[in-house]
């Protein structure tokens, strides 16, 4: 279908007579929540025309949520179906327009379906409301209402409820509830009210006013306790009353309802007017004789009694005789009336008094003997009594009449009434009356119990008489399924058994039986029945009969009929019923919590069970645990350390169970504590301190602080770890940190901690400012504080962070030579343990630089001798010189330490050879610097020899003396030639060859001297002796000087002059012929120019020579 076809646009017609009775909510009653027609969201409202068709349905409608709706349109849309007909019809109401829809608040909605409206006849009857934003968007689901909750009202208010009771007024209600499709469950509605002056009056109203709807089942009960239970109910039952009591403040009301899905029943609450009556009953005070008279009463009222009290006197008699003249009355040490409010014209007097649990009234009384006083004290009783039917039971059937009622009432003192006449009551409030009379078919047996002050309780059965003449005996009973053949009945036989599907009903008669019937089908003796109506398969044999029969799948109380007849017309007829029970009891534990964590290993564990009739257990099949009213108690003790586990089971006569699994923990382990900050003894410097650490436990709660043993401060928990901000005070304070598991263990930690804002004291004790600094310096530092302590003194120059001490000597040790040369600052920075720092500074020079120094002389390599001066130069422009010392070969010579630094060194000291001499300068910072020269130290003469001419030569003309000197040391610097001790010559250079021209000597002997001088003036000398002689005179005579010859050889000749004796001549080293003083000799010739040499020699060495 589709949906837009039927939406038509009409004028919203504003309806309010939907649940009128419910919208009255006096202003002392407050529904809890404040909308008192919450309960009707669950089902909606057909109200037929006169024809019987459905043309009004009024509903209240919420957004489905998340968010509100805005304005728009609502329509409906019922579908259903029609006798003879499988399928589907449907119905469109007009659509509405809507200002919008709230998730939290119901509005009150009518639909109108005149146009489509749905036959009267229909069932299976559904029911959806839909939103439209506007007529193009897609329709909104807002409410879908099942078969069960569309009610019909014949008159159009299905929830018209009777006139309230004479001088009773409604402060609450009416709110209905109705048996949903789902199984059965309790619901609850609180409503507080704070005059508490009753009595008041709870009704409950059974289905429609024209009795349809009705439930057959209900349990209602009020702040806990039962108001009405299931046997009060059939569908018979339109209304219940019951005097309750009320608690000043919120009100709780529970009902539970057993029956056909759609049923409901509507409450109301009324106060009724009060009920005064006597606390103490009159008592007079007579003084008989002539003394005056004192008498003490003492009285505990009724605790149900409540204010106001009213103390009444009377005095004398009614005609105004006997009057006291005077009289004191006191209650319980309290002055109510004294001497001066009685006289002979005072007959009554009245004053509002409070009370005790036990009271003391005194009376004393002055005046003629005779004379009276009558004392009551008025107050009000609104609790009604509690009365109950004890036999017959609900439901039983009589063949006879009269019958005997039996019961008990909570209130010995009240009167009761079976049926209007008066009951017995004994001391324990039982009670029995005779001769009550049936009816044939139903009766109600209602008893009232008033109580002295005119508050009545209730209660009630219903009951059955059979009529005619007396039929067989009937035993029928109802058991539950079982594959076993049936069995005639026994002392076992029950008249009512739990069931779901099947049963068996067994029956007994006697001889005279001549017809059996079972659910209105006839059991003809021996005849096997199948299949008929809700008998599946059954039997008569004789007086037994049996069958097995179909429950009805519905939940509730099914009943099952047998009527035997004899010939004579007598019937007698007998029900059992199967009670199909599939709701599972609820059960609940309300102590203690689920997952309890507890240090006590014994705990108690109670709880409640809606069904009466459910049996309560520790685990599946355990103990029993005892059920009264609806609830349990259990003590129980935890078997172990950490997680115990039990479960407790209900499980009602039907078999339903239900399960509560409990875990809970014990814990009789403290937490652990760990304080990450602050640390034992930690100072800080300012007052706002946070607090971390970490809980040790499984099942941590609660961790606080307490500083100086003030209040628990909580602390933030987020998993093990905890955080927060303490308040410090000056000086030492105490932290107290507790844990708190959910077990209740609890461990408590404290640690000292110091608030310093004072900032500690610190000096440089050295060195001073101004000083120089180099090498490995010590600052030497003072610092104090006397608060927290010092908790470091750091080193910094010029800014950089040296080094860091925590304990006193505060000595540092500063390595100058990692800075660079020149002013630098030393500030110290002492740090208390509250972190508070002072700093103090000097100023030095750091000198690290080495002095320059060097040795100008003598220069590195030279050979010296003797006596030197080894002159150096040093200066140091930071700090300035301090010494300068010289060393040789490593050895101190001498130190200076004033310029200028020119050191005498004696070389003779030192063996010949190379030696280092080292300057070494030291500036008053004590830096050093050295400068080095390699000298050679000579002290050995050079070695001299005259190697040609060999001593004892004879010579003549000019030779050449050739002399060999050398030094290793220092080298040969000159060589002198002497002969006979006369200068020669003298040569600086070798080769040291002399020419001596012997011709300039006269001939004979002669001493040649050769002196060898080195580098460092050594001397040496060699000498030799020579024999000057005449010299030979030799001359070529062919060919002549610059001759040209073309010849490769040539004859030379020559004459050989003023020699006498062997002569032997040598030309170009040929050996020429000599004849006399002549020579010739053939010499060969090169290319070229060619030089002839001659050489004349004797046999002493002497020679000529000639070119």
């Amino acid at each position: 279908m589709n949906f837009s076809q039927h939406r038509k646009k009409i004028i919203p017609l504003g309806v309010f007579l939907f649940l009128l009775l419910c919208l009255i909510n006096p202003a002392h009653c407050l529904i809890i929540p404040p909308d008192p027609f919450e309960s009707t969201d669950r089902f909606a409202l057909l109200n037929p025309a006169s024809d019987g068709t459905i043309t009004q349905v009024v509903v209240k409608a919420k957004a489905p949520g998340p968010d509100s709706l805005g304005p728009g349109e609502l329509w409906a849309l019922l579908q259903y179906k029609l006798p003879g007909n499988s399928k589907f019809f449907s119905s469109a109401s007009n659509a509405i327009s809507i200002q919008g829809l709230s998730t939290a608040t119901s509005t009150l909605i009518e639909l109108d379906f005149s146009n489509e409206p749905m036959p009267g006849d229909a069932y299976h009857r559904t029911l959806g409301i839909y939103y439209q934003e506007t007529p193009d968007t897609l329709p909104l689901p807002v409410g879908e209402y099942r078969p069960e909750q569309l009610l019909v009202s014949p008159s159009g208010n299905a929830y018209q409820t009777p006139p309230p009771p004479p001088g009773g007024t409604l402060i609450c209600g009416p709110i209905t509830f109705l048996r949903e499709r789902e199984a059965p469950k309790t619901e609850q509605v609180s409503f507080s009210i704070s005059d508490t002056t009753g009595p008041f009056l709870l009704r409950l109203t059974n289905g429609t006013s024209d009795g349809t709807q009705r439930v057959s089942s209900a349990l209602v009960k009020l702040n806990g306790s039962e108001v009405f239970r299931p046997s009060q109910f059939n569908q018979n039952v339109a209304t219940l009353s019951r005097q309750i009591t009320l608690l000043s403040g919120e009100n709780s009301l529970e009902v539970r309802l057993r029956s056909a899905p759609g049923s409901f029943v509507t409450i109301e609450l009324f106060r009724l007017e009060q009920h005064a009556c006597p606390v103490l009953g009159l008592h007079s005070f007579i003084r008989s004789t002539g003394k005056p008279v004192e008498e003490t009463i003492t009285f505990d009222p009724n605790p149900q009694f409540v204010g106001p009290f009213v103390l009444n006197v009377t005095s004398g008699n009614p005609d105004g005789s006997n009057r006291v003249d005077s009289a004191t009355i006191t209650l319980n040490g309290m002055l109510i009336f004294d001497p001066n409010d009685f006289n002979e014209q005072t007959g009554f007097l009245s004053q509002v008094v409070s009370l005790l649990p036990t009271n003391t009234l005194n009376v004393q009384i002055s005046g003629a003997p005779g004379d009276l006083l009558t004392v009551e004290i008025i107050g009000y009783d609104n609790t009604p009594p509690s009365v109950t039917i004890t036999s017959p039971p609900n439901g039983a059937t009589f063949n006879t009449s009269p019958i005997t009622i039996s019961g008990i009432v909570d209130d010995s003192s009240s009167s009761v009434m079976v049926n209007g006449i008066t009951a017995s009551v004994g001391p324990d409030g039982s009670f029995t009356v005779d001769g009550i009379t049936l009816v044939g078919g139903e009766n109600t047996i209602s008893v009232v119990a008033k109580d002295s002050c005119g508050n009545q309780g209730e209660d009630q059965v219903l009951v059955y008489l059979k009529t005619g003449p007396e039929g067989p005996s009937l035993m029928l009973c109802a058991e539950p399924f079982r594959e076993q053949h049936p069995t005639p009945p026994g002392e076992d036989c029950s008249q009512q058994s739990f069931g779901r599907y099947s049963g068996v009903v067994t029956g007994l008669t006697d001889e005279t039986a001549a017809s059996v019937t079972l659910q209105g089908i006839l059991m003809p003796d021996g005849v096997e029945i199948y299949e008929q109506g809700d008998i599946f398969w059954g039997m008569r044999e004789g007086n037994f009969f049996w069958a097995y029969v179909l429950i009805p799948q519905v939940d509730g109380n099914h009943p099952f009929t047998a009527v035997v007849t004899n010939p004579e017309g007598g019937e007698t007829e007998a029900t059992v019923y199967f009670i199909r029970d599939t709701v599972r009891p609820v059960l609940i534990v309300t102590s203690p919590p689920n997952y309890l964590v507890t240090s006590n290993p014994n705990i108690t564990i109670t709880g409640t069970v809606d069904d009466p009739e459910a049996v309560v257990r520790l685990g599946y099949s355990g103990p029993v645990i005892p059920v009264v009213n609806g609830t349990f108690s259990l003590q129980y003790t935890l078997r172990w350390e950490g997680m115990n586990y039990l479960d407790i089971s209900a499980r009602d006569p039907a078999g339903n169970y239900s399960f509560v699994y409990l875990s809970f923990t014990l814990d009789t382990i403290p937490p652990q504590i760990n304080i990450t900050n602050p640390t034992e003894g930690k100072a800080v410097n300012t007052p706002t301190l946070s607090v971390t650490g970490s809980i040790i436990d499984q099942n941590k709660d609660t961790v606080t602080v307490e500083v100086n043993n003030g209040s628990p401060q909580p602390l933030t928990l987020v998993g093990s770890n905890f955080s927060g901000t303490v308040t410090l005070n000056p000086g030492p304070n105490t932290l107290a940190f507790n844990a708190v598991d959910k077990a209740g263990n609890s461990t408590r930690v404290t640690l000292s901690v110091t608030l310093d804002t004072d900032t500690p004291a610190v000096a440089i004790t050295s060195p001073i400012s101004g000083a120089i600094l180099s090498g490995t310096a010590t600052i030497t530092v003072e610092s104090t504080d006397g608060t927290s302590g010092i908790g470091s003194v750091a080193l910094f120059v010029d800014g950089q962070l040296q080094t860091t001490l925590t304990q006193p000597p505060f000595n540092f040790t500063l390595d100058t030579s990692m800075l660079t040369s020149g002013l630098h600052t030393i500030t110290v920075r002492a740090t208390d343990r509250a972190g508070n720092q002072a700093e103090a500074s000097v100023s030095v020079t750091i000198d690290n630089t080495a002095p320059l120094v060097a040795i100008t002389a003598p220069l590195s390599g030279a050979v010296v001798s003797g006596l030197i001066t080894v002159s150096v130069q040093a200066n140091d422009a930071i700090s300035g010189m301090a010494s300068v010392s010289l060393y040789v070969d490593g050895q101190l010579q001498a130190t200076l330490t004033q310029p200028p630094f020119n050191f005498p060194l004696n070389t003779l000291l030192f063996s010949s050879g190379s030696h280092t001499l080292t300057a070494r300068g030291v500036d008053n910072s004590g830096n050093q610097a050295e400068a080095s020269i390699l000298l050679v130290f000579d002290h050995v003469p050079p070695a001299v020899s005259i190697t040609s001419p060999p001593s004892g030569a004879m010579v003549s003309g000019t030779i050449t003396v050739t002399i060999e000197a050398s030094d290793s040391i220092s080298g040969v610097a000159s060589v002198t030639l002497y002969v006979d001790g006369q200068l020669q010559a003298t040569l600086n250079q070798s080769p040291y060859n002399f020419s001596l021209d012997t011709s300039q000597l006269v001939p004979g002997s002669h001493t040649l001297t050769a002196r060898a001088i080195d580098g460092v003036g050594n001397q040496a000398e060699a000498s030799i002796t020579i024999t000057v002689v005449e010299p030979i005179s030799i001359e070529i005579t062919s060919p002549a000087n610059g001759a040209t010859i073309n010849k490769s050889s040539i004859i030379v000749q020559g004459k050989i002059y003023n020699q006498t004796g062997e002569i032997g001549v040598n030309v170009n080293g040929s050996l020429a012929e000599v004849q006399g003083n002549n020579f010739a000799v053939i010499v060969p010739l090169q290319i070229g120019q060619n030089i002839i040499t001659a050489t004349a020699t004797r046999p002493d060495g002497i020679q000529g020579q000639a070119q």
